[in-house]
């Protein structure tokens, strides 16, 4: 079941209608703040019989139907036409199509507003503009893979010149908004890193991020190999790389300090396969002022 939830929803006739997720150690990692990771939006957390305390589920039921359908679908809470009843009915074949959907009340479809889709991003650049995005590898809602994705089709967009204006940065582990077992203090490094980029014309080619966790929250036996735990960065700095390039441990020194990690081309995966179609809610549009 899990590797099915993993690969995406698709409707009866095997078409994608979202990105699957990357696999991350950081699925395992209980709630905490200040985000939670993939698991608690997705899966059950209480053990009290028939109860689902899916983040996705509780929180989710109420956005899916007012927020993500068009023409919203107003419900009641709880009951047998309630919130969590219009999900467990939900037809990925019939419903799922209304999120792009537009009528006269609504001209934009809910992922026009909600969501930072289109390749042409090339009048960003000649005005001059920079970006930098940064991202959970782990994130229960939105699919650090679908963003990797949007990153390398924009650069197919742009002729292979992304680098030179945009940089994505994956934080491995890192819940919802930041939590879990990550180095997913960074915020003020990459401030720093879009205003030389902006200010002196100087690019990050990295950007270092912290965890101050006491202690390493993966156990070294089980499901992890021995040096999860041990080599995991606590208290310390790690690089985020800019994608597609991942950190490497330089093999000596300690494995908390940012400074003994470089940064090095990714091995290439299915996810560097882009399977391009016409439900992937990207803006294929050509270029436009």
């Amino acid at each position: 079941m899990l590797k099915k939830i993993y690969a995406g929803p698709v409707n009866s006739k095997g078409r994608r209608l979202y990105s699957d997720w990357f696999w991350d150690a950081g699925i395992w990692d209980p709630p905490s703040a200040p985000g939670a990771g993939w698991a608690a939006w997705n899966v059950v957390t209480a053990p009290v019989p028939n109860v689902n305390t899916a983040i996705n589920l509780t929180l989710g039921a109420g956005a899916v139907p007012m927020i993500f359908t068009t023409p919203p679908v107003v419900t009641p809470v709880a009951g047998p036409n309630g919130q969590e009843a219009f999900l467990f009915r939900y037809d990925f074949d019939k419903d799922a199509p209304k999120i792009f959907a537009k009528t006269k009340d609504y001209p934009q479809s809910a992922m026009d507003f909600m969501a930072g889709v289109s390749l042409n991003l090339r009048p960003f650049a000649r005005r001059g503009g920079r970006l930098i995005v940064s991202s959970s590898v782990n994130d229960g809602i939105f699919s650090g893979a679908s963003i990797a994705r949007w990153y390398r089709l924009m650069n197919q967009h742009t002729g292979g010149k992304a680098h030179d204006f945009a940089r994505l940065f994956m934080v491995p582990n890192m819940a919802h908004c930041g939590g879990g077992p990550a180095t997913n203090d960074f915020g003020v490094n990459e401030l720093n890193g879009i205003t030389a980029w902006v200010e002196t014309g100087v690019a990050p080619a990295r950007i270092i991020a912290a965890n101050h966790n006491t202690s390493s929250p993966f156990p070294s036996g089980g499901l992890f190999d021995p040096r999860v735990a041990a080599n995991f960065p606590t208290g310390g700095t790690r690089p985020l790389c800019p994608y597609p390039q991942i950190p490497r441990y330089t093999g000596s020194g300690m494995t908390n300090d940012a400074a003994n990690f470089i940064c090095v081309a990714a091995p290439v995966d299915d996810h560097d396969r882009d399977r391009d179609d016409d439900d992937d809610g990207l803006d294929h549009g050509r270029d436009g002022d």
